[in-house]
């Protein structure tokens, strides 16, 4: 797996792991966060249940929340342009892949089986 992927992962991983379970919710959030950091480790694409699109697309969102409120300043800070520029990529990414699966729910309309899988490719890597 490239680097960039892995530290994709890598955060996913992290925010699920300091992430507490403080009701139903957030712990479906949280096993999708692992979920989907198991398959991007795998060289898999990002596949979620359409009845877990919701629950999965705001785990992600709330990876780029932690990464750009918390843990981008403190690369910044710290002038570490690798750190700041893969932080960078995998905060945009989240937010990317919460739209991107989202949107494809949508597409498939109401009559959308809630067990059909929502499968989407992650962003390029940057150049």
């Amino acid at each position: 797996m490239n680097m960039e992927y892995a530290f994709f992962a890598n955060m996913l991983m992290f925010v699920a792991d300091r992430t507490p379970a403080v009701d139903e919710n957030v712990g479906e959030m949280i096993h999708h966060l692992r979920a989907m950091a198991d398959q991007v480790k795998e060289g898999k694409p990002i596949a979620v249940k359409a009845k877990d699109v919701p629950l999965a697309a705001r785990g992600l969102a709330g990876v780029t929340a932690l990464l750009v409120d918390k843990i981008l300043p403190e690369a910044a800070a710290d002038e570490n342009e690798a750190a700041v520029k893969q932080i960078t990529w995998t905060s945009d990414s989240c937010l990317k892949l919460s739209g991107q699966l989202v949107q494809e729910l949508q597409a498939k309309g109401e009559e959308v089986d809630e067990e059909e899988t929502i499968t989407i490719d992650l962003p390029p890597l940057p150049s």
